[in-house]
Formats: structure tokens, C-alpha cells, sequence
């Protein structure tokens, strides 16, 4: 059985952001990919109780992931598509800034893809006359926005 997520050190995380710089983005960008990972390969377990809680895992780092969001967006007086585009004009980041920024979004994107990719292959897969999927492969569809802006 895979490795619970530590919530709370999700959330100490997340306040420590919250009073450091840009710097230190990609550091917490690896460590909620890392969050997504561990719950991910429980998603696959064999064990119905283990996905279950798998799933709740998932709702929970969503919730915390969206009131962090949320409490961004309040500090910085913008709505979230306006946060977007701040997030994404260079012109508003030093150049160190602005290459932390590009590697944690190239992350996430390298993450999305290969969360994605298996589910490509499963299909294909179906479509070639499997049986269909094998017990406890089932995994949730991804969430749009979750990821990548």
C-alpha cells in the first residue's frame, strides 16, 4: 500500500509560501506533484478501501489547493483570470523571478501529461477489442484547471 499524503505538511507548505518569494515556487510545485503521485498509485491499488480513501485524499488536496487559490487571489485584489494574467506577463517578474515561474508551470505540464498518458493508452487499448479495464485500474477523470491555467 502506497504512502498516505501528509495534509498537514501540505498545509504548512502552502502558509510558508504564502510569506516567501517566487523563488521558492518550485519547491513547493514539487511537492504537491508529489502529493498527486502518492495518491495517484493509490487510485490503482487493488484494495477497494485503500482507492476510496484515495478519492477522499484527491477532494482534500483539491479543497486545500483551491482555498490557497482563493486567499491568492483575495491578497492580491484580483479575480482568478486576473491573477492568471498577471501570473503570465513577464513584464511583472524579475528575470530570476520569471524563469522559476516557467520551470514550476513546465513541471506541472510534464506531470499533467503523464498523469494523462496512461489514460490515452488504456483507451486504445479498449478500442483494440481488450476485455476492458482490470479491476481497481478505474482512476477519476482529471479536473480541468487543476493543474495548468
Amino acid at each position: 500500500m502506497a504512502k498516505r499524503p501528509d495534509f498537514h505538511h501540505l498545509r504548512a507548505l502552502l502558509e510558508e509560501t504564502k510569506n516567501s518569494d517566487i523563488i521558492h515556487l518550485d519547491k513547493t510545485v514539487h511537492n504537491i506533484i508529489g502529493f498527486f503521485i502518492r495518491i495517484q498509485d493509490r487510485l490503482a491499488s487493488e484494495d477497494k478501501n485503500d482507492r476510496k480513501e484515495a478519492l477522499k485524499d484527491l477532494e482534500t488536496l483539491h479543497s486545500e489547493l483551491e482555498k490557497h487559490s482563493q486567499a491568492a487571489c483575495k491578497k492580491a485584489g484580483m479575480s482568478e483570470e486576473e491573477l492568471k494574467d498577471y501570473m503570465h506577463n513577464k513584464e511583472n517578474f524579475t528575470p530570476e523571478e520569471w524563469e522559476v515561474l516557467r520551470r514550476a508551470e513546465n513541471e506541472l505540464l510534464d506531470y499533467e501529461k503523464q498523469l494523462l498518458k496512461p489514460k490515452k493508452d488504456a483507451k486504445s487499448k479498449s478500442s483494440s477489442g481488450s476485455s476492458g479495464a482490470k479491476k481497481g485500474n478505474k482512476k477519476p477523470p482529471p479536473r480541468s484547471g487543476w493543474i495548468s491555467g
